[in-house]
C-alpha cells in the first residue's frame, strides 16, 4: 500500500501476482475492516484509497515544508 495508496485489482494483481479473485476478496476483506475506502460504487473498474496512509503522507509533507 505504501507504493500505491489509490489501488484497483488490476494494480493490485500485478504487484501480488495473485489470481483476480483473490486479489478482489482481499481487497473487500480490507475494505470491510476499514482499511480501505471504496471510491466508487461500479462493480468493475472499483477503485480503492489508504485514506489514513495519505494522511500521514499529507502531514510529512506539511511538516518538511515548514522546516
Amino acid at each position: 500500500m505504501p507504493a500505491q495508496p489509490v489501488i484497483d485489482v488490476a494494480a493490485a494483481r500485478q504487484v501480488t501476482g495473485k489470481s483476480h479473485v483473490a486479489v478482489g476478496n482481499a481487497l473487500t476483506q480490507l475494505e470491510a475492516a476499514g482499511i480501505l475506502k471504496r471510491l466508487n460504487e461500479s462493480k468493475w473498474g472499483r477503485v480503492w484509497e489508504c485514506g489514513e496512509l495519505l494522511a500521514l503522507v499529507d502531514g510529512f509533507e506539511r511538516s518538511a515544508s515548514t522546516t
